[in-house]
C-alpha cells in the first residue's frame, strides 16, 4: 500500500488575495486540493487531513510503485489544470508538492512511514507558516 501527501505551495498563492494565517483559508485551500484529489483516485481510497493546515493525505491500499507513479501523475495533472478563485473571484491556479511512500518499496514498518510524512512535512511547514 502507499500513503501519498499532497500539500499546496503557499509562496505561489497571492497574499494579497488569501490570508495564510487564518485557519478557514487554509482549510478553503485543503478542501479545494481534496475536492480534485478524491476524483483521481478510486473508491478503496482513503482522504484524510493532516494535523498541519492546508495538508491533504491519502492511503492508498491496493496500490503498488507504479501505480503510485500513476495516480501521483493524475493528482499533479488535475490540479495543474484546475482554477481556484480566491479574494474577489481572481483565478490561480494551486502548485503543490507531492511524497508517495509505498510498503515495503520505501519503507519496512509503520515508523517508516512517520518518519517519511514528518520529513515531507516539516519541508513544507516553512511555506504554510506565516509569520
Amino acid at each position: 500500500f502507499t500513503v501519498v501527501v499532497i500539500a499546496p505551495d503557499m509562496k505561489s498563492i497571492p497574499t494579497d488575495q488569501v490570508n495564510l494565517s487564518s485557519e478557514s483559508e487554509l482549510n478553503g485551500l485543503r478542501l479545494f486540493a481534496q475536492e480534485i484529489v478524491v476524483r483521481q483516485l478510486r473508491t478503496t481510497d482513503v482522504i484524510s487531513n493532516s494535523v498541519m493546515p492546508a495538508v491533504t493525505i491519502a492511503l492508498l491500499p491496493e496500490t503498488d510503485s507504479d501505480g503510485t507513479n500513476i495516480a501521483v501523475e493524475r493528482i499533479r495533472a488535475a490540479l495543474a489544470d484546475a482554477k481556484m478563485s480566491i479574494g474577489t473571484g481572481q483565478q490561480t491556479e494551486m502548485k503543490i508538492s507531492v511524497m508517495a511512500v509505498n510498503y515495503p518499496t520505501d519503507v519496512r514498518d509503520t515508523l517508516g512511514f512517520v518518519d517519511s510524512i514528518k520529513e515531507f512535512e516539516d519541508r513544507v511547514t516553512s511555506s504554510i507558516e506565516v509569520t
